[in-house]
């Protein structure tokens, strides 16, 4: 990694170059290690410590040195708007791509997949986790073992996820037949079912599963044939979540990962993060000193709008 950035200090370009080029040349190079290994917050820190710096590093008479920092360190990841460059921390990137990778696992595990790993977990693991819900993967997590402590970030964040749908009172059968995340398990309706469908007022999942069942002698039967085609293998999913398990929960995130981006966990944290930085930044930088200075008669908005011009970015 230090031969990268010696390599990178020497090249000319500017601070948002060098944000792509740290990106692509260091960062990325990491994914694997992030995904396959368990890494202590103060070793990614002092990446991200030498990451930080090199943005700003000179190399004078072959002496690299570092510049002053134009931008603080905690500001870094923020947006450009609030006065950063969008340079993911490091530890946050481990983050999001660990559990990611713990998912792959635990998908494996909980639909019995039946490869290496899996076999291992199933004596690892309590056979409790499988039927209890939030409330099995809150246990196994405080009781979990060293030999897979790899998992338990993984873990952590599943349990979070169930324990939300589980006090979902539109859970699945109540989910939108048009925009929820469970479209996925079967084709989108075509404009003339759609049509049928609307006619009936028929506006979720269980409901058309229901009219289905009550009506199906009674369909057009020019649609039929293609609401069997929707309606058939989705009951037949459902029946297959519960040969697993009574719980469906568990499956229904880990069936949607990593298809849909409402259950994979490294494009939620991303945002929950993104979110908590425009928090923490609620204004772009030196907004307040030129308010007490009382050098510029100057709103928020406006602020941020030259702010990104200053930045040769258009809004």
């Amino acid at each position: 990694m230090q031969d990268s950035i010696n390599l990178l200090i020497k090249t000319k370009a500017d601070m948002f170059r060098r944000k792509t080029l740290l990106n692509l040349g260091i960062h990325s190079k990491l994914n694997h290690t992030f995904q396959s290994c368990t890494i202590k917050k103060k070793q990614l820190d002092i990446v991200w410590k030498k990451i930080s710096r090199a943005l700003w590093a000179k190399n004078m008479n072959n002496v690299f040195s570092r510049g002053r920092s134009l931008i603080a360190r905690e500001r870094l990841p923020a947006s450009y708007t609030k006065g950063g460059l969008q340079l993911t921390d490091t530890f946050q990137k481990y983050k999001r791509l660990s559990i990611d990778a713990s998912y792959k696992i635990l998908k494996n595990y909980f639909f019995q997949q039946g490869d290496l790993l899996s076999n291992i977990l199933e004596h690892l693991l309590p056979d409790s986790l499988r039927y209890d819900g939030s409330k099995g993967l809150k246990k196994c997590i405080d009781n979990l073992n060293g030999e897979i402590d790899y998992l338990k970030p993984g873990l952590i964040y599943l349990e979070k996820q169930v324990r939300e749908l589980e006090t979902n009172k539109a859970f699945m059968t109540g989910s939108s037949l048009i925009s929820s995340q469970f479209t996925m398990l079967f084709n989108r309706p075509s404009v003339e079912l759609k049509e049928m469908l609307k006619h009936n007022n028929i506006k979720t999942i269980g409901h058309m599963i229901s009219y289905y069942n009550e009506n199906s002698h009674e369909i057009d039967p020019n649609r039929i044939s293609e609401l069997e085609s929707i309606v058939l293998p989705l009951k037949a999913k459902f029946g297959e979540f519960e040969k697993y398990m009574p719980d469906t929960h568990i499956h229904m995130i880990l069936h949607g990962f990593p298809k849909n981006k409402q259950f994979r966990p490294k494009y939620l944290i991303k945002e929950e993060y993104d979110n908590s930085l425009d928090e923490k930044f609620e204004e772009p930088p030196a907004l307040k000193t030129r308010d007490r200075d009382k050098t510029l008669n100057i709103t928020k908005e406006q602020y941020a709008y030259a702010y990104k011009l200053t930045t040769k970015l258009r809004p």
